[in-house]
């Protein structure tokens, strides 16, 4: 990490390389699978060039996926896709109250749907990500 905010290019790639699959698997999560490469290259670019900023090495994952939330969320705007009726109060009456976590496949079609606004989409795919990493 140290090598790559001071210029090392070798070091870089190795650190991209390490992140990218975790960052795909949560970008797709939030844009879908069309639209995940672009983010994806739009994420990776902003790292390459904000690395030096980061003063603490130690967040860098926590950052990056603040980055990849970010750069998707604007992605999603830019395309209309954030759904006018999440910020309806009305909208959320047909929720469930809470219950026991739900199963994969039922969080892999929430994800994928459009019935959750983006933020919430980036917590889910965030969590889902998180244990998945937890039980590797």
């Amino acid at each position: 990490m140290l090598r790559a905010q001071c210029g090392d290019r070798e070091a870089l790639e190795l650190l991209l390389t390490a992140v990218r699959p975790s960052l795909e698997r949560y970008v797709r999560g939030l844009v879908g699978s069309s639209d995940a490469e672009d983010v994806l290259q739009e994420v990776l670019l902003i790292v390459y060039r904000k690395l030096k900023l980061l003063e603490h090495p130690e967040v860098f994952r926590a950052w990056m996926f603040r980055v990849a939330s970010r750069a998707a969320f604007r992605h999603l705007k830019k395309r209309n896709r954030w759904p006018d009726r999440a910020r309806d109060e009305d909208a959320y009456e047909h929720l469930a109250a809470p219950g026991p976590p739900p199963r994969d496949d039922a969080l892999l079609a929430l994800l994928t749907s459009d019935a959750i606004s983006p933020a919430s989409r980036a917590v889910s795919a965030l969590r889902k990500h998180l244990n998945r990493e937890r039980n590797t």
